[in-house]
């Protein structure tokens, strides 16, 4: 490649790492690593725009400064400061600045996003750049869709997770109603394309509905109902008569409502998927109602929330414990499953009037779109998204995809630029969504030649262990690779290549430290899990203690590490035992410390001492078993309606001997969840007593 052709890639990078990210973010997901789904999107999306970030700053040129005054992109502006605001006075700051280590949606994420989005803007405003961003969204479903439809009929390529009856599958995003919602989203693009387009289009049109219906996602079902209906709106309102326009939008908003107010005109299936009495339609209604109540006791928080990623901590004292009762599960929930509701939780009252704000511009920008057919697929995409978000969970490539149908909808609305890209750029995102595809499995190319050093020590063992997740900065390069052919078709100017090269170089390194070490990080946390499933407690602690010292700010790597040292310590003899067992402490101390409404790690702490007392005996073990009782008290004023803190506060009253008062503890649980395995455990052996 000469010089000018380099020099024009690099100019062009930053529109073709977003474009990349389009087509690549979807299938995406990291076979080596312990949260192998939304974690490691959002790690890669947090990689892509550090690298887009440097070369974007010197494409900010006057004519694009013009766009920062569209209500567009001050409503976008006003939430990326709502958030950031937020942060700064976060409950958890770390969680809220980085993200949990469940889904990474923190304010770095949010700042990704708005990088990604600016990266359109260099190619939005052309005809052709506006279709090439459509066409990446739809060819980003592709692999997804068919993934998810093989999942469903048993041939899943990859056993990820062990079947079982009733399992709705998730696909590449690992949640069934992650993924049907994104397409919803993406179906009424797919529409378009077949619509001005070849039949090709229509088949994947035909694989993604397939998919979405084999996703089990009624929130997705419900959302692609919402953006037809909108669609079949716009185009109304254009062909029809106003008069009738009107009267087949209020006659169809009195049918939906009668069948909504009224349960006997609601169709059979209806009334059972979407009754609010059981299943998981109860769980939604009960979380919505909890987190209500966190937004209703937030006092002056209202006005600017908790921060990102902090319903989870701050779940535990309002949660409901028959979530518990449908679920079988004591986890706390993270999400709202209502876009609204978690904004008002992580940036108040204020995040949540930009997002609004934010979503109606894009509805209105989308409706005053002249083209009646790109019209209708834009409104209905943008409505898929925003009515799916109210029911379910926001992933990384849905907000990604809705930025960039934001970007088109912007586009048709500024000044039209006459831009020809390559014949080739079409395929490079082809490739980038093929190098998707195979990722997982690249990504495990180390681990398949599984050969543990059978001596050298701890230090060799972390090696290895490292050595296992090696690929993924390769599978990181290959994105790159599919960015920069891209960028490369899509032309530019070709000058400067020196300084655009060092430009390069940072926004490397910085997505190595950003996402591709957390990514790692992950993975020696997956070879802890795989050696804790197998008993071999040592292994798993060292694992364990490697992703603590590469990731020392994540609260979940030292509770992992101190549960697995406990458990190493009492298949230990003294003094190791020892040692063992104050390692244990010290990191759940550590995981308490960076998150103190951490109900998980407190559980383990507080047990602790109940640890130490079944080793000795006599006044020792009894000042021991009120350590413990003491750290119960305060762990069930935290999360005082969750039946598994009250049944293992229980156990210590049954150590004590205390039988009276853990029968109480039980029954207390009980009555919560009566479903509750453990205290129905512990139930029928206090019955023995």
């Amino acid at each position: 490649m000469s010089e000018l052709g380099i020099g024009a890639a690099l100019t062009r990078l930053p529109a073709a790492v977003t474009l990349t990210l389009l087509v690549a973010l979807p299938s995406y997901f990291n076979l080596a690593t312990d949260q192998i789904f939304e974690e490691e999107k959002s790690l890669l999306l947090r990689a892509g725009a550090l690298v887009a970030l440097p070369s974007l700053a010197v494409l900010w040129h006057g004519g694009m400064r013009s766009v920062l005054r569209h209500p567009i992109v001050m409503f976008a502006a006003g939430l990326l400061a709502a958030l950031a605001a937020a942060t700064a006075f976060a409950l958890v700051p770390h969680d809220a600045l980085m993200g949990a280590h469940l889904r990474r949606h923190g304010l770095v994420l949010w700042i990704s996003l708005a990088i990604v989005f600016a990266a359109l803007m260099d190619v939005m405003r052309a005809p052709a750049g506006r279709q090439l961003i459509v066409r990446a969204i739809v060819i980003g479903a592709a692999w997804p869709s068919l993934y998810l439809l093989l999942q469903r009929a048993g041939l899943d390529p990859w056993h990820w997770i062990a079947p079982s009856e009733g399992f709705k599958a998730g696909g590449t995003f690992g949640n069934h109603v992650m993924v049907g919602g994104y397409l919803a989203m993406v179906i009424p693009l797919t529409a378009l394309e077949a619509w001005r387009s070849s039949r090709l289009w229509a088949v994947l049109l035909l694989l993604q509905v397939a998919a979405l219906i084999a996703s089990g996602s009624r929130g997705a079902m419900l959302a692609l109902a919402a953006g037809t209906a909108a669609a079949g709106i716009t185009l109304l309102w254009k062909y029809a008569p106003r008069r009738t326009s009107i009267a087949v939008v209020a006659g169809a908003v009195i049918v939906a409502g009668a069948v909504a107010a009224v349960p006997a005109l609601r169709p059979r299936l209806i009334a059972t998927q979407f009754d609010p009495a059981v299943g998981s339609a109860r769980v939604r209604m009960l979380i919505w109602n909890n987190t209500a109540a966190i937004v209703a006791g937030s006092g002056a928080r209202i006005f600017i929330g908790y921060g990102p990623e902090s319903l989870a901590s701050l779940f535990s004292s309002h949660y409901s414990p028959e979530i518990g009762y449908w679920e079988q599960t004591d986890a706390m929930p993270d999400r709202a499953h209502n876009e609204t509701l978690d904004m008002l939780v992580w940036a108040g009252a204020a995040g949540m009037a930009m997002e609004l704000g934010l979503f109606v511009t894009v509805l209105a920008g989308a409706w005053r779109v002249a083209n009646p057919s790109v019209r209708a697929a834009l409104t209905a995409a943008a409505v898929a998204h925003v009515v799916e978000i109210q029911f379910g969970i926001a992933s990384a490539a849905g907000r990604l995809g809705f930025l960039a149908v934001t970007s088109v909808v912007l586009g048709l609305q500024l000044p039209s630029h006459e831009q020809r890209f390559g014949r080739t750029a079409s395929w490079w995102l082809v490739a980038g969504a093929i190098v998707a595809a195979v990722s997982p499995w690249l990504s495990i190319i180390p681990s398949l030649a599984d050969n543990p050093p059978a001596s050298g020590g701890e230090a060799a063992f972390v090696a290895y262990l490292r050595h296992l997740s090696s690929a993924i900065p390769f599978v990181f390069g290959a994105f790159l690779i599919a960015a920069l052919g891209l960028a490369r078709s899509l032309g530019g100017a070709g000058s400067g290549t020196a300084w655009r090269a060092i430009l390069l170089a940072a926004g490397i390194w910085a997505a190595l430290a950003i996402g591709v070490a957390p990514s790692r990080a992950d993975a020696l946390t997956a070879a802890g899990r795989a050696y804790e499933r197998q008993q071999r407690w040592a292994e798993a602690t060292v694992a364990y203690r490697a992703a603590a010292a590469a990731q020392p700010r994540v609260a979940a790597y030292h509770s992992n590490a101190g549960r697995t040292a406990a458990e190493w310590a009492v298949r230990s003899e003294a003094p190791r035992r020892d040692v063992l067992l104050e390692e244990a402490r010290q990191r759940f101390q550590r995981a308490v410390d960076l998150n103190p409404l951490d109900v998980e790690a407190r559980r383990r702490l507080a047990a602790h001492p109940r640890i130490l007392a079944s080793l000795v005996q006599g006044a020792e073990r009894e000042e021991l078993l009120r350590r413990a009782d003491r750290a119960y008290a305060e762990v069930s004023a935290l999360a005082p309606t969750s039946p598994a803190v009250w049944v293992e506060w229980a156990w210590v009253d049954a150590d004590r001997g205390h039988v009276d008062a853990a029968i109480r503890k039980v029954e207390l649980a009980l009555d919560l969840n009566r479903r509750h395995r453990p205290a129905l455990a512990l139930q029928a052996l206090l019955a023995q007593r």
